[in-house]
């Protein structure tokens, strides 16, 4: 039978004999959980590490030691929860105490999965006791629920999977499934196996080309969905992704596996994807309630076959001009005509603007420039702020260095790296602002005159910088104005969009691209395009992310009568020294 040294588990020395810190009576310690300072985070924060660095030393049976850690688990979720304030929904490149903090928050999931490793480990030597199993069993799946947070807040701010993460994760996964207690539950928790098959989930998504919320909803939504992936030890043709128990990577594609071998496992998504077409067409379950259709048909794509590129790529030097979110781009695209001089084109030619304020229509103009989402959704002091309503130095420094004015619009030079016919990987080597980031509208112009409306696909940092990859939607675009048609009530906001030419190649006719709110198939719409309107109807939704829809349509006229569809309602040196005071 394999013992502890068989496992590549790694776990400090328990030297301690004493805590300086904390206690190791299981009253006590809830006591002095409970008093920590609930409104210094830093405080807190600095307390719980000390604790878990020297509760993972200290000398103690793995049946005591397992109590204990159950009980500082919930404050170690909330603070690592509160911490996410001060780095998620920032630039990429996060200034130096943002990613001390997230680094904070990644040592504290680690050091804790530490002490649960610690009650697998100690739990070995008497696996055949029907306690102990359990207390095994619950201690992998802690353990991999707190490294695949670590895991998730890695893919959330693009950086790196720390080393020998994923050995661990498909090392504790291993240690359950050769004493089989891959299947055993205990106190309403996971299982070892759902936790090990979450985080499978979640690498096998494509992360980098998700938004940090999105994948919050995919880890969150995953647990549930771990009943419709079967994984198993032989290669068939349902098998789409491999892992490998041995090696420190996450699961690949299964036709990327050399040879099979004894640490191999095969992943089969089909029955997931299957369910998650029932989602797609209005049959939500629980899981799928907070996604939106445009992510479920990432997923769906994902987990379905390997991703395989359209074009070749080939390498290139220079620069491309580049412009961030759909604000901007209307703006360049129109040609340099901010949106309040844009829609002036579509008032009455006998109003004068001295009688603006007298004309009720022109009125409701003034109002849907101000409530366009689009424009209020790339503002930083709205994406940076949320709801949150203590800030620390560190977030209000953030905030400061990030804030620009609102009317102003900016062209960046990106290196390119490589180009294809259907897009661009490029480089961004100096401070990044908030809308650079997965499934983001951008326009970019690589020496024509015409701006092209292009998608940012996928994020990644590395040592040059931020790569992202962009893919070209349409060579050019026009830009327009579209609003809603309501049968009662106000009248709604007139809102920025853009009209793409037909493409022959994939027989796409032209295409209306809408904010992603606010819209929907079925819809009759009103377009303002140079000088004139257009009323339509939205016949079926192409594709879509967080920011924007992409619709075809039809003249009203040509268009036979659609159902309302509308909604009806609205020891050494600390390395955190330096941020415990600012959190």
């Amino acid at each position: 039978m394999a013992s502890r040294h068989d496992w590549q588990l790694a776990v400090p020395d328990q030297l301690l004999k004493r805590l300086s810190i904390g206690s190791d009576n299981p009253k006590k310690l809830k006591a002095w959980a409970d008093a920590l300072p609930p409104i210094n985070l830093g405080e807190s924060a600095h307390q719980l590490y000390q604790f878990i660095q020297e509760f993972n030393q200290y000398q103690l049976h793995y049946k005591k030691r397992l109590p204990l850690l159950e009980i500082i688990l919930p404050y170690v979720t909330h603070i690592t929860a509160s911490l996410g304030k001060h780095y998620l929904n920032r630039p990429l490149i996060l200034p130096e105490k943002s990613r001390r903090v997230a680094s904070l928050a990644q040592a504290l999931h680690g050091h804790l999965a530490n002490g649960y490793k610690l009650v697998a480990l100690d739990g070995l030597e008497k696996i055949r006791d029907k306690d102990t199993r359990k207390m095994v069993a619950l201690a992998c799946t802690r353990a991999t629920d707190l490294l695949g947070d670590a895991l998730l807040r890695s893919h959330q701010l693009y950086f790196p999977v720390p080393n020998k993460l994923w050995l661990e994760i498909h090392q504790l996964y291993w240690l359950c499934e050769y004493h089989k207690i891959e299947n055993v539950s205990t106190d309403n928790s996971a299982t070892p196996r759902a936790a090990y098959l979450r985080t499978l989930l979640l690498a096998t998504s494509r992360p980098n080309q998700l938004r940090q919320q999105e994948l919050r909803q995919v880890y969150d939504a995953a647990l549930e969905w771990t009943q419709f992936v079967d994984l198993t030890q032989d290669l068939n043709d349902n098998s789409i992704f491999a892992t490998e128990l041995n090696m420190d990577r996450a699961p690949i594609y299964a036709s990327n596996v050399p040879t099979q071998h004894q640490g191999v496992r095969y992943l089969d998504t089909r029955p997931l994807v299957q369910h998650l077409s029932q989602q797609n067409q209005g049959l939500k379950g629980n899981a799928a309630e907070e996604l939106s259709d445009p992510l479920l048909v990432h997923l769906r794509h994902a987990w379905s076959s390997p991703a395989e590129r359209s074009f070749q790529r080939i390498k290139q030097d220079g620069e491309l001009e580049l412009c961030l979110g759909p604000r901007d781009a209307h703006f360049f695209v129109s040609g340099k005509v901010h949106f309040k001089q844009f829609v002036s084109r579509f008032r009455p030619q006998s109003i004068s603007l001295d009688e603006t304020n007298l004309n009720p229509y022109v009125k409701q103009q003034a109002k849907s420039i101000s409530n366009d989402p689009w424009s209020q959704t790339l503002s930083p002091q709205a994406t940076a702020l949320g709801n949150s309503v203590d800030f620390s130095s560190i977030t209000n420094s953030l905030i400061k260095s990030n804030t620009k004015d609102p009317g102003e619009h900016k062209v960046y030079k990106v290196k390119k790296e490589n180009a294809s016919p259907g897009g661009y990987c490029l480089n961004w080597q100096s401070e990044t602002p908030l809308q650079l980031r997965a499934g983001e509208l951008v326009a970019l112009r690589d020496g024509d005159p015409d701006w092209a409306l292009a998608i940012i696909r996928w994020v990644r940092q590395s040592n040059k910088g931020v790569q992202f990859g962009v893919e070209v939607m349409a060579p050019r675009a026009e830009a327009c104005a579209a609003k809603t048609v309501r049968k009662q009530g106000d009248e709604s906001d007139l809102l920025r969009a853009f009209l793409l030419p037909a493409m022959d190649a994939i027989q796409q006719p032209i295409s209306l691209l809408l904010p992603a709110v606010g819209f929907q198939t079925g819809q009759k719409v009103d377009l303002f395009q140079q000088n004139t309107s257009t009323r339509i109807v939205l016949t079926e939704q192409i594709s879509g992310t967080a920011s924007f829809r992409l619709f075809m349509y039809q003249n009203e006229t040509t268009q036979q009568e659609a159902p309302d569809t509308s909604p009806t309602t609205d020891h050494d040196q600390d390395p955190f020294d330096s941020i415990w005071l600012n959190l």
